[in-house]
């Protein structure tokens, strides 16, 4: 008896409130079918900045090299010149 209450219960929801629970659902479907869109768009754009990090991070470590390597030769340079200019000053100083 309990059970056919509930069946009748429901087929009287069904009628008089089906359309606005397929209404509800169609739009819970529409939401979950962009929420997925903005999930995948937004793993894209994390892998993407991701990718780019790694990317500035190798243009950041070659820079670096590079400039470390620049820095050593001209002190290597600088100290080639100054011994040069102080055996000058030096011959300079015997001499007269």
């Amino acid at each position: 008896m309990a059970n056919t209450k509930l069946s009748e219960l429901m087929t009287i929801r069904d009628i008089l409130m089906g359309e606005i629970i397929e209404e509800y659902n169609g739009r819970f479907e529409a939401l979950e079918k962009k929420l997925a869109e903005h999930e995948a768009e937004a793993q894209a754009t994390v892998q993407a900045l991701h990718q780019r990090i790694e990317q500035l991070a190798a243009e950041n470590a070659a820079a670096h090299a590079q400039l470390e390597s620049l820095l050593k030769n001209q002190s290597s340079l600088d100290k080639q010149a100054l011994g040069a200019m102080f055996l000058s000053i030096g011959q300079e100083l015997k001499a007269g």
